[in-house]
């Protein structure tokens, strides 16, 4: 769920400041990176000043993120469809304070 809740963060954010800035974006897409990289697009579009030090941070943690789940599966189902189980380590302290850092920037 927790990593459900960055991947909804991250599309609201777009949501909210897109405006059709850089194009089509796939909202129906689960990959962090994917829309990491949109939202990052679009702050730099609209000129929001970036803290380079609080993206390097911010994107380290959405790349582990997404690597221990990359369609965001693991978290939504139990098992694969083959029956093998998706179930994976995440620091919930580190999820918490990156959320507090894309939803206050």
């Amino acid at each position: 769920m927790c990593r459900h809740s960055l991947e909804l963060t991250l599309k609201l954010v777009i949501q909210i400041v897109d405006n059709g800035l850089i194009g089509d974006i796939d909202l129906n897409r689960h990959s962090l990176i994917y829309l990491w990289d949109r939202m990052h697009a679009i702050l730099r579009a609209i000129g929001v000043p970036i803290d380079e030090r609080w993206f390097a941070d911010s994107e380290a943690l959405i790349r582990r993120s997404h690597n221990a789940d990359p369609w965001g599966e693991a978290c939504r189902y139990p098992s694969s469809r083959g029956g093998k189980a998706r179930w994976r380590q995440i620091e919930l302290s580190q999820l918490i304070h990156l959320h507090e850092q894309i939803g206050n920037y």
